[in-house]
């Protein structure tokens, strides 16, 4: 039944904002106030806004399912029963309204039957309206942020008076990865964390004002002076504290200066910008904010206000970046990464808005336009008649929660007419970590449904091999990283990384690749595919089209992929001379030839892979049709071995060579070879 008309001239008589949710907790209907909370113009952008969602209308720290927001208010006053739902429960939590502005929201919810059909029904009020100054942290027994925010505005306003604002700075502490601290000791371990941090705090910087912002969130107004050593000490400590754990304290910092007019709230939002600019910056203890993070807060508010804009104009493009299969140096597929060409900002940085939809809960309003862009340029080269290249497309955590992503996927599948298995979906590693019983679901789904799945930036993050042991995936992304500094370390990394996958029937391939040190030595070791700058950066697909032309990548056929793939898996990492060919049951080509088979080559005074090939073309032929009878006899006995024995330039070589994969007409085939004139001159 429809509610809205009806539902919505009741709810506007109503004194707050208020909305109707339904079951699943998508939106019913909303009242004017709700809206205009959320600094929205219209009904419509208020559901644009929020997905339509109770989740998108709660900042993601504060994020949990109605259910489990009621159930936490009721279990403070006793057992949950029917009864106790239908009453009034108290939430708490935060959001971020269109123009960017975070505000701290308190109100009730309870079950209501409206014509015959349960819903919630939430009504909101700016908790900043009524601060309560008697409000503390029950845990740590700090203050709370009602508090906290009422005495710093006391103070600013004193200081004013006074001719002396400016004398303190705002600190905003985070503690990263957090969750996954909890995750792995437990709630109690994680709040005796806090209390520790909490008498640090109290430690560094007495007679302060000190707060428990929310669940790994601290404030602090301190005195200007020495402050970011002091910040600086605070932090260190509480990371000596947690010293060996994947968990760890960042700052940011916030000045004030007499000349400038700016509240509490946006100073805690500017430190806490800054703070976020150095989480991934392990050794960095803090950031002070600066004219360069304003410029971003302002990028980061015209993002999540216009990412709606940008994809109906078309301001998002899609690029693709090639994909090259070391074996062959073909073009096995390409990677589509979403560019935001701005009327207003020029070209905006990945890491501008990707970061920004993701914390928003706005990321799959372009995940949704990448997939069907995807999705329209492989129909466009099915009706050039052209080779089909594969895609892969990046699949944020976030959109699992806001959107079914496999019926997002069909959809574009049903409407293009694709063969699924070109379409390939990245998940990354760290998606893992953060919502791991749906992310496992849903691969299973995806694979079950025909679609491979890939491990993006796998080694990135700090639970590489349960990720491995937990989840079924396609192919492993090597991330870059382990490129970055290329030195003896991090190529033996790099071997075992590939040995492993193999070992348990998971493709590789290496992204972040720049050098042709790197390919040759990736190529050497096994690694399948490859892709970076040395290859060719993202760009939009005619440009693609061109470059693969230039450098004559030419497109695999979906066939070779398959044989490719199969043989793919098979480890070249051995002590004994192995080569690998390739067989179109007219002519052998060498395609691979690792350490020792150069080895035994270079006895014979065959100086390289190429001149092995040049060798087999030369061929009289006696020797040739030998030989072509031979590669006829290994296809046939597929997969055990064959042996033969050539003699070449007076020296008798012997091989052994089975069929890695093939079908009619094109066959793979792994030869091993010994030296048996040098073995019997050893003797």
């Amino acid at each position: 039944m429809d509610f809205t008309n009806v539902s919505e001239d009741v709810l506007n008589l109503m004194p707050g904002a208020v909305v109707l949710l339904h079951a699943d907790e998508s939106i019913c209907c909303v009242n004017e106030a709700m809206w205009k909370l959320y600094d929205c113009q219209s009904k419509q952008e208020f559901l644009n806004l929020t997905g339509s969602s109770f989740r998108g209308m709660v900042m993601p720290e504060d994020c949990q399912s109605i259910g489990m927001m009621v159930e936490k208010s009721v279990h403070q006053s006793g057992s949950v029963t029917e009864e106790r739902l239908a009453n009034y429960s108290y939430l708490f939590f935060c959001i971020r309204t269109k123009i960017g502005r975070i505000r701290h929201v308190e109100g009730s919810i309870r079950r209501v039957c409206f014509h015959g059909k349960w819903l919630w029904s939430l009504l909101l009020v700016d908790a900043h309206v009524r601060f309560r100054a008697v409000e503390h942290d029950a845990l740590t027994t700090l203050m709370g942020r009602h508090l906290f925010f009422s005495k710093a505005s006391e103070r600013e306003a004193a200081d004013r008076a006074e001719g002396i604002f400016g004398r303190d700075v705002l600190a905003y502490f985070n503690l990263t990865n957090f969750k996954h601290y909890n995750a792995m000791y437990g709630a109690e371990r994680g709040d005796d964390c806090l209390r520790r941090i909490a008498t640090v705090l109290r430690e560094g910087f007495p007679d302060s004002l000190l707060a428990r912002m929310s669940a790994d969130i601290f404030l602090a107004l301190i005195p200007a002076d020495d402050a970011q050593s002091r910040i600086e000490k605070v932090v260190q400590k509480v990371n000596g504290l947690l010293a060996g754990e994947h968990t760890y304290l960042h700052a940011g910092i916030r000045y004030f200066s007499a000349q400038e007019n700016v509240s509490i709230s946006m100073a805690c939002d500017q430190a806490k910008a800054a703070c976020d600019s150095i989480k991934r910056e392990r050794g960095r203890a803090y950031c002070v904010f600066s004219e360069h993070l304003r410029q971003e807060l302002a990028v980061r508010s015209y993002v999540i206000a216009h990412i709606d804009e940008a994809v109906e104009n078309g301001y998002i493009e899609i690029y693709y970046q090639p994909v090259v299969r070391t074996l062959t140096g073909n073009l096995a597929g390409m990677e589509a990464l979403a560019r935001w060409h701005d009327p207003v900002y020029g070209f905006l940085r990945p890491n501008q808005f990707i970061p920004v939809l993701e914390e928003e809960r706005l990321i799959d309003k372009l995940d949704r336009y990448v997939i069907r862009e995807c999705g329209r340029q492989l129909r466009r080269q099915m009706d050039a008649h052209q080779s089909i290249v594969p895609i892969s497309f990046n699949v944020s955590r976030m959109d699992f929660q806001l959107m079914d992503v496999l019926s997002e996927i069909e959809s574009v599948v049903r409407e293009n007419g694709l063969p699924r298995d070109c379409l390939r979906i990245e998940i990354t590693e760290t998606a893992m970590v953060q919502d791991r019983n749906r992310i496992l679901e849903m691969i299973d789904r995806f694979r079950g449904n025909g679609y491979p799945v890939w491990l993006d930036d796998f080694g990135s993050g700090y639970s590489s091999l349960n990720v491995l042991k937990d989840y079924h995936f396609d192919e492993l992304k090597i991330d870059m990283e382990f490129l970055r500094v290329f030195n003896d370390t991090s190529r033996k990394i790099i071997t075992s990384v590939v040995m492993m996958a193999k070992a348990i029937g998971i493709h590789t391939l290496a992204e972040g690749v720049e050098t042709r040190e790197q390919v040759e030595f990736l190529r050497s070791i096994g690694c399948e595919k490859l892709q970076g700058y040395y290859y060719g950066r993202p760009m939009p697909y005619d440009e693609l089209v061109a470059h693969c032309r230039e450098r004559h990548l030419c497109a695999e056929t979906r066939q070779e992929e398959r044989i490719y793939g199969e043989a793919g898996l098979f480890n070249v990492i051995r002590v004994s001379p192995v080569a690998l060919s390739l067989d179109d049951g007219k002519e052998l080509y060498m395609a691979y030839e690792n350490d020792a088979y150069q080895k035994v080559m270079m006895a014979v005074g065959i100086s390289s892979r190429r001149a092995v090939n040049q060798v087999i073309c030369s061929l009289d032929d006696v020797r040739r049709h030998k030989m072509r009878a031979y590669a006829d006899r290994v296809t046939r006995n597929r997969p055990c071995k064959v042996s033969e024995t050539f003699l070449l330039d007076g020296r008798r070589l012997r091989v052994r060579a089975k069929t890695l994969a093939g079908l009619p007409g094109f066959h793979i085939h792994m030869a091993e070879i010994v030296d048996l004139t040098r073995d019997a001159d050893s003797i």
